[in-house]
């Protein structure tokens, strides 16, 4: 093989190989959607302990890390199993810290149904309130739970979503299941005004702002994937309708 025809089959081999876009360090976004400049990151007055499953976190829109780049004092951790992770254990054997769960049950304490008094009563104002959030699909949050017994018995809290998901390139299980992103975003709603945090600046929303963008960039490319592929998300499909339509 000469020179001519060995650069010629490694430019097509090349053509073939997935190219990876160029990603912000910060927000881990693609550089074209970098969220860094839409999220000046704020400080909500409660340490969010943001446990990722190492599914959830591979997926194009990962919440839980976006939230993370927006919340000061936030801890994202990659994993499945958290029984004796030195990060988490330390968070809960901390006397300075009150860690909770978000987590719907029967036992857990739902903010939507509780008054300021009684949410005081329970959130201590002279320590840190620390939220767990187990980011994942209903499944595995279920088996991060299960793995994790020293996050399994601290008290757990939920709330009644007010409105639907606006997860709009994901479909929920269930009408009011949020993302993990949005779930936060109502903690902070609800718990906001116990931890001395200001809600009236609506800074919180900066969370709902940043989650907005990476949705509606991610329905244009859909769409325009759609119009490439004759309507169709799967390229095999449209293959099958091109070839259908050469042989007739």
């Amino acid at each position: 093989m000469n020179k001519e025809q060995y650069l010629k089959n490694r430019q097509n081999y090349l053509k073939t190989q997935k190219v990876y876009k160029d990603r912000c360090y910060s927000c881990w976004q693609p550089v074209e959607t970098c969220i860094c400049k839409l999220s000046v990151p704020f400080n909500p007055k409660i340490k969010f302990v943001i446990l990722t499953h190492p599914v959830e976190a591979s997926k194009r829109i990962a919440t839980g890390r976006l939230a993370h780049v927006c919340l000061q004092n936030s801890i994202f951790i990659r994993g499945y199993n958290f029984i004796h992770h030195p990060t988490v254990n330390k968070l809960i054997n901390d006397d300075n810290n009150q860690c909770f769960v978000l987590y719907p049950g029967r036992q857990s304490h739902n903010l939507t149904s509780l008054n300021l008094n009684k949410k005081k009563d329970i959130f201590k104002f002279d320590r840190i309130t620390t939220v767990f959030v187990i980011d994942g699909t209903w499944g595995n949050a279920n088996k991060m739970l299960r793995l994790s017994p020293n996050l399994a018995t601290l008290p757990k809290i939920c709330f009644t979503p007010k409105n639907k998901s606006q997860f709009k390139v994901r479909k929920q299980p269930k009408d009011l299941c949020l993302s993990s992103l949005e779930a936060i975003h109502e903690i902070i709603e609800l718990l906001g005004e116990t931890r001395g945090f200001d809600l009236s600046l609506k800074i919180q929303d900066t969370l709902l702002t940043v989650f907005k963008f990476i949705v509606d960039d991610q329905l244009k490319k859909i769409e325009q994937y759609k119009k490439n592929h004759n309507g169709s998300l799967n390229p095999r499909t449209s293959l099958t309708k091109k070839r259908k339509r050469e042989s007739s």
